[in-house]
C-alpha cells in the first residue's frame, strides 16, 4: 500500500499524456494530461512550502470546483499535509469556524471567494497567483508516512456544532485500492 499520490505519480510515468480530466459537459472543456495535472500539483506544492506549509500540517481548501482544485488538493498529499475541503456555498460563520477549530496552516482559495465570505488569515494562498507556476514541475521528494492525516472532513454533529473527522493517507490509499478493483 502506498500513498495516492505515489499512485498517481506512477501512472503518469506510464501514461502520461493521457488525459486524466476532462470537462465534458461542464464548463471546462479543456482537457488536462496526467502529466499537465501532476506539474501543477507539483508546483502548487513547491508554493506552498515557500510559504512555510509543512507536513503533517492542516490545509483550508476553499476553492470553486475546477482542475486547479484538484491539482491543490494533490498538492497537499504530495507535502503530506491533510486538506480540509471548505465548500463556498457554506454560510460565512461555518467557515470561519472551520478556520478557526482546525488551526490551519494556510488558506488556499480564490479572491471573489475570499471576499464574499469574509475569510481572514495569516496565510492565504491564491490558486491564481501567477508566481505558482515559476516553481519546479518535477515531483517532491517528500516522505509521506500512511499513517498521517489526509484530510479532515466536518461533519453536522449531533449537536449542531460541526466536528472535525480526520482520514490518514492509509484510510485514503486503500479507499482508492479497492474502488480500482471494483
Amino acid at each position: 500500500l502506498r500513498p495516492v499520490h505515489e499512485w498517481y505519480e506512477a501512472q503518469v510515468e506510464q501514461t502520461p499524456d493521457a488525459v486524466a480530466l476532462d470537462g465534458g459537459e461542464s464548463s471546462e472543456t479543456e482537457r488536462w494530461s496526467y502529466r499537465q495535472l501532476n506539474e501543477r500539483a507539483n508546483q502548487i506544492a513547491r508554493h506552498l512550502q515557500m510559504v512555510g506549509v509543512e507536513s503533517n500540517q492542516i490545509i483550508a481548501v476553499c476553492v470553486e470546483r475546477s482542475y486547479q482544485k484538484i491539482a491543490v488538493l494533490l498538492a497537499v498529499l504530495k507535502l503530506g499535509a491533510a486538506y480540509l475541503p471548505m465548500d463556498s456555498a457554506y454560510p460565512a460563520e461555518r467557515l470561519h469556524l472551520m478556520l478557526e477549530e482546525t488551526q490551519a496552516a494556510a488558506l488556499i482559495t480564490q479572491k471573489h471567494i475570499q471576499a464574499q465570505h469574509g475569510l481572514q488569515h495569516s496565510n492565504v494562498v491564491d490558486v491564481a497567483d501567477q508566481s505558482i507556476a515559476a516553481h519546479s514541475t518535477e515531483n517532491l521528494e517528500q516522505a509521506v508516512a500512511l499513517d498521517e492525516r489526509a484530510y479532515l472532513i466536518f461533519t453536522s454533529g449531533s449537536t449542531g456544532r460541526p466536528k472535525g473527522t480526520e482520514l490518514t493517507h492509509r484510510g485514503l490509499a486503500s479507499y482508492v485500492q479497492q474502488s480500482r478493483q471494483q
